[in-house]
C-alpha cells in the first residue's frame, strides 16, 4: 500500500456506526469532524472503517442489501435539521436507545425511517427545492446501480420484507420486463424515498470525506469479497452469480472444518460465477472496485484467498463439512483490473491458514498483506505476526474487528501472554534457560520398533522420499526444542514480571509502531484498553455483536498526546 507521502504512517480502526451519537448510532456529522480532529492532533495519517452498506438481518456490516449503496443510519439527522428537512422536535420525540456504549438495532429500526420518510416528503413537496438539479444529477450518474437498488427496497417492502427468494410474485422475483414495469409504478413513491436516501448518505460522504482529506488524513474503507444472497445485486445480476434457473444458489461460501469450528463455517453467501465474469472481461467486478476506491482512498478487500482458491459448499446445507476448495480467477483478475483502473490503493486481507499459492498471488499482486499482533504468541520464532518478522508492506493491527479486544485477549491468560509478550518486545532483557541434559540410555523411554528399511531396494524416488520424510523428522524435533525452551523463557518471565496495565500497553504499542511494517492500525478499543465488553464482533454468533460504541469523554488530549509521541518516535508523521 502506498501510505500518505509514501512515507511510513499509522491510523486508527473506529467503525462509523461507533462514534458517539445522540440518535442511537454513530454518523457523519459532527462526531465525524471531531474524531477526524483527534486523529489530527494525534499524528494519525489513516482512519480505517468497516463497511458502510446498509446492513439486513443480523446487523453485519458484511451482509448488506447492496454493494454500492450507503447506510442510511450514518445520515446526520442533524444537518437534515439545518437543511429545514426536519423539525428537531420530530428527532427529539424518539427513544433511540438508552445505552451511550451499545446501538440498540432494533430501536433504531422503527425510528430512524420514519424521520427519513419526513425529511424526504419535505424535500419533494418543495417546488423550489434548491437542490432539484443536484438530486437528479446524482440519479443520473449512479442509475447503473441505483433504480435496481431502488426498486429492490421498494418491492422488498411489498412482501413484508421478505428476501427477494421468498416474494409471492414469480415474474418480479426473475425480473419480467413487465413486471419490472408494473412495479415501478405501483412502488413509485417508495422508489423515489430510496433514491433520496442515497442521494443525502452521499452527499453527506463527500462532506465528511472532504473534511478528513483536508486534515491529510485518508479513509480506508473495507469491502467485503462477498454479497448478500437477500441483495439488489444477486437479484439484478443472477448471470454474475453461481445460481440455478429458479435464482436459488448452487454452492455458497464459507470455511472448511478447522481447529475452531469442528463443522466449518457456513456463510451462505451466493458465489461468483468466474467462467461468466471472465468472459464479460470482469466488469461487474471491475465496476465494483472502481466504485469503492471513489468512495475510499484506500479498500481493503476482505477474504482476498478467494481469487486464488474458495471454498465451495453445496446448496441447501446444515454446516460447511461437504464443501470443496475450486479454483478463483487468480492473477489474471488483477492484472484486468491494473489495466482498467490504474493501480488503486489496495490492502488484502490474507488472514488465516492459507496455502503457499495464496501468498504467490499475493507478492504477484503487490498489495500490503495483514499483520495481527494477537495471533503471533504460539512460542514460535518464525511467526509471521511476531512484530520483529514483519515486512515493510503489511499493515500491523493489535487485533482486528473480528478479535477480542487486546485487554481482553491478555486477560484470558494473562501471565503467559505476558512473557511471551515481553521476549518479543525486549529480547535482550529475557533470561537464558539451560537445557535440560539428554536422557541417558536408561532412562529414556521405549521407542516403538520402526520397520527397517532396506536402503539398497528403493528406487531413486522412495529413496528421495525417505531422506525427505527424515529430515522433516528432525525440523519437527528441533523445533519442539525450540518451543520447549521458548515457553520455560516465558513461564520464568512471567513469575518475575510486575507490569501494570499501562505498561503492556506500552510495551505492544511500541512494539507495532517501530516494527518495520509500513502501515499500523490500532483499534480505539486497544488504545483504550477496554475489555471484552467491547468487542466488535465474534464471528459464527449472533446477537451481540456491531453493537460497541465509544464515549466523548474518551478522546482525551492525554491519549492523543500519548498516540503522538508514539508516531514520532517511529517516524510515521
Amino acid at each position: 500500500m502506498e501510505t500518505v507521502n509514501n512515507k511510513r504512517a499509522a491510523g486508527i480502526l473506529m467503525p462509523i456506526s461507533s462514534l458517539p451519537s445522540p440518535y442511537g448510532i454513530g454518523t457523519m456529522g459532527k462526531e465525524a469532524r471531531n474524531f477526524a480532529d483527534f486523529l489530527k492532533k494525534s499524528g494519525q495519517k489513516i482512519w480505517q472503517i468497516l463497511p458502510v452498506g446498509p446492513t439486513s438481518y443480523g446487523d453485519s456490516p458484511y451482509q448488506s442489501f447492496s454493494a454500492y449503496a450507503g447506510n442510511p443510519y450514518f445520515i446526520d439527522l442533524e444537518a437534515l435539521w439545518e437543511e429545514g428537512l426536519l423539525k428537531k422536535s420530530l428527532i427529539e420525540y424518539f427513544n433511540w436507545g438508552g445505552h451511550e456504549n451499545y446501538v440498540d438495532y432494533e430501536r433504531i429500526y422503527k425510528c430512524r425511517f420514519v424521520v427519513l420518510e419526513d425529511a424526504c416528503a419535505r424535500f419533494f413537496g418543495n417546488k423550489n427545492n434548491p437542490e432539484k438539479d443536484a438530486y437528479e444529477s446524482f440519479c443520473e450518474k449512479n442509475k447503473d446501480w441505483l433504480e435496481d437498488y431502488a426498486l429492490f427496497m421498494a418491492v422488498k417492502a411489498e412482501f413484508e420484507n421478505k428476501a427477494w427468494t421468498e416474494w409471492d410474485d414469480e415474474e418480479i422475483r426473475l425480473r419480467k420486463p413487465e413486471a419490472l414495469a408494473k412495479y415501478r409504478v405501483k412502488c413509485a413513491d417508495k422508489i423515489l424515498f430510496w433514491k433520496f436516501v442515497q442521494f443525502k448518505f452521499y452527499q453527506q460522504w463527500e462532506k465528511f470525506r472532504g473534511y478528513v482529506n483536508y486534515l491529510g488524513i485518508k479513509i480506508l474503507g473495507d469491502m467485503p469479497i462477498y454479497v448478500a444472497m437477500d441483495s439488489a445485486d444477486t437479484w439484478a445480476n443472477p448471470d454474475v452469480f453461481w445460481l440455478d434457473e429458479e435464482g436459488k444458489p448452487v454452492r455458497v461460501a464459507g470455511c472448511p472444518p478447522d481447529y475452531f469450528s469442528a463443522k466449518g463455517q457456513l456463510w451462505g453467501n451466493p458465489l461468483y460465477n468466474w467462467d461468466y465474469l471472465k468472459e464479460t472481461g470482469y466488469e461487474w467486478w471491475i465496476k465494483r472496485v472502481k466504485a469503492a476506491t471513489e468512495l475510499f482512498d484506500i479498500t481493503r478487500i476482505d477474504h482476498f484467498r478467494a481469487f486464488d482458491t474458495y471454498y465451495a459448499i453445496p446448496y441447501p446445507a446444515e454446516d460447511a463439512v461437504n464443501g470443496e476448495w475450486l479454483n478463483g480467477p487468480g492473477i489474471e483478475f488483477f492484472e484486468k483490473l491494473k489495466a482498467e483502473l490504474g493501480d488503486p490503493e489496495i490492502v488484502a486481507e490474507d488472514l488465516g491458514s492459507l496455502a503457499d499459492s495464496v501468498y504467490v498471488l499475493l507478492e504477484k499482486s503487490g498489495y500490503p498483506g495483514m499483520r495481527v499482533f494477537e495471533f503471533a504468541f504460539d512460542g514460535d520464532d518464525q511467526n509471521g505476526y511476531l512484530p520483529h518478522n514483519y515486512c515493510e508492506n503489511c499493515v500491523a493491527y493489535t487485533g482486528t474487528h473480528d478479535n477480542d479486544t487486546l485487554r481482553g485477549w491478555f486477560e484470558k491468560e494473562p501471565a503467559l501472554t505476558l512473557g511471551r509478550i515481553y521476549s518479543e518486545c525486549y529480547p535482550d532483557k529475557v533470561p537464558e534457560i539451560e537445557e535440560e541434559p539428554e536422557e541417558t540410555s536408561e532412562e529414556k523411554k521405549p521407542e516403538e520398533e520402526k520397520e527397517e528399511i532396506d536402503l539398497e531396494k528403493l528406487t531413486a524416488e522412495e529413496l528421495e522420499e525417505y531422506n525427505k520424510k527424515l529430515e522433516e523428522e528432525e525440523k519437527k524435533k528441533e523445533r519442539d526444542r525450540r518451543l520447549t525452551i521458548k515457553y520455560k523463557q516465558d513461564a520464568k518471565l512471567a513469575e518475575d514480571l510486575k507490569l501494570s496495565d499501562e505498561e503492556v500497553l506500552d510495551m505492544i504499542l511500541t512494539a507495532l509502531y517501530n516494527s518495520k511494517a509500513n502501515t499500523v492500525i490500532i483499534q480505539l478499543q486497544d488504545i483504550l484498553w477496554l475489555g471484552s465488553e467491547a468487542r466488535m464482533n465474534t464471528p459464527s454468533t449472533l446477537g451481540d455483536n456491531w453493537k460497541w460504541r465509544a464515549s466523548r469523554e474518551y478522546l482525551t488530549d492525554e491519549i492523543a498526546e500519548r498516540l503522538m509521541n508514539y508516531a514520532k518516535n517511529s517516524n510515521r508523521i
